[in-house]
């Protein structure tokens, strides 16, 4: 999966779990595990994650459905929490 950053420029995770910055289909650098711009990237993947949970849920009315994206919102919002909680201290 993607995340875009502008019209051109976008982060994709490899096979090694690392980062990927792309620019007009040119990779531009890696951004292994342990750095500062690889915590970014984790949490703007895991806001876009969110944020596309909470678009289908706004959308369906299956409950079985509804149900499995609430889990994943409140998981997702957990790990959030969890995130910045531990960035404050």
């Amino acid at each position: 999966m993607a995340f875009p950053i502008n019209g051109v420029c976008y982060f994709r995770k490899d096979a090694f779990g690392d980062y990927v910055l792309i620019e007009d289909r040119v990779e531009i650098m890696k951004v292994g595990k342990h750095t500062l711009s690889h915590d970014f990237c984790d949490m703007i993947e895991l806001y876009t994650l969110h944020y596309e949970v909470l678009q289908c849920l706004r959308k369906t009315t299956v409950r079985s459905t509804y149900v499995r994206l609430h889990e994943m919102k409140v998981m997702f919002e957990t790990e959030i929490n969890r995130r910045l909680s531990v960035a404050k201290n």
